[in-house]
């Protein structure tokens, strides 16, 4: 017998994600003495409902259950016993979460012979919103949302405009704010300088962080201010808000397009 955590992924600080797949090995006496463990399968930290399969790694997934949540920031806990292989233990989860696997003790016996590539994950889905904007420059900590883009920005928050991307997708994404009214929270858009940082929380506890790398002035029709945020390969985010040609608030004619390119991305769950 034993009691040893083989896998926390809390230590990498990077949850699995949905319809994803994490494995493990074992010492080097189980895989010429064992043919499975008994373990103790705990789930934090979870995305979304869904179930857990522990299998035998790199070896086909049957679709059973070793532990059903329900929702999102769950922690649950179940016994599980399964078949394991020379390459060890895998675990999928269906709906996303942290994954810790405390191994108890083993059933003798020969391990599974691999007959699968090692898993190859799916990249994380686009950042749902609600999203939270930080703005260091600007002083901004405020909520951005979809829907009705007047009722959005009349709020004194960011509207994120509708068939662009969402962060996580590597796309060109737009955001839209008054520069004067109800708060004015882009109102020194303008003093925006190449480098400074751009951060968006998204709802599911993801970090993005962005930098600064060009400004635009382009009229008040979307298809020049939808070309102008994507004159900027890569993956982008870019701020739009009414402005004089001079970038100084402001004019209903003319808009302000402020460029910031993708830096990094942290798990925050």
């Amino acid at each position: 017998m034993l009691d040893t955590r083989m896998l926390d992924t809390r230590r990498e600080k990077k949850r699995v994600w949905q319809r994803g797949t994490t494995q493990f090995e074992l010492p080097a006496s189980f895989r010429t003495r064992a043919q499975a463990i008994a373990m103790n399968l705990t789930v934090t930290g979870t995305i979304d409902a869904g179930f857990f399969t522990v299998f035998a790694a790199q070896t086909p997934r049957s679709e059973v259950s070793n532990l059903n949540v329900t929702g999102s920031d769950q922690t649950v806990a179940n016994h599980a016993v399964t078949r394991i292989s020379t390459a060890g233990v895998a675990c999928y989860t269906y709906g996303g979460a942290h994954i810790i696997c405390d191994v108890m003790g083993w059933y003798t016996g020969r391990p599974s012979i691999i007959s699968t590539a090692p898993p190859v994950n799916p990249p994380p889905p686009g950042g749902p919103l609600p999203w939270i904007i930080e703005i260091p420059r600007l002083g901004i900590r405020h909520a951005v949302l979809d829907g009705d883009p007047i009722r959005v920005v009349n709020s004194g928050n960011t509207w994120h405009w509708p068939g662009t991307g969402l962060v996580g997708q590597g796309a060109n994404t737009v955001l839209f704010g008054h520069r004067t009214e109800y708060g004015g929270p882009y109102r020194n858009q303008h003093l925006i300088r190449a480098g400074d940082e751009l951060v968006i929380y998204t709802a599911d506890k993801r970090r993005y962080t962005y930098r600064m790398v060009a400004d635009f002035i382009t009229s008040k029709f979307s298809g020049d201010i939808l070309a102008a945020a994507r004159r900027v390969a890569g993956e982008t985010i870019s701020l739009v808000s009414c402005s004089k040609t001079n970038r100084l608030p402001t004019d209903l004619d003319f808009r302000l397009v402020t460029t910031f390119e993708f830096v990094r991305w942290e798990d925050l769950g």
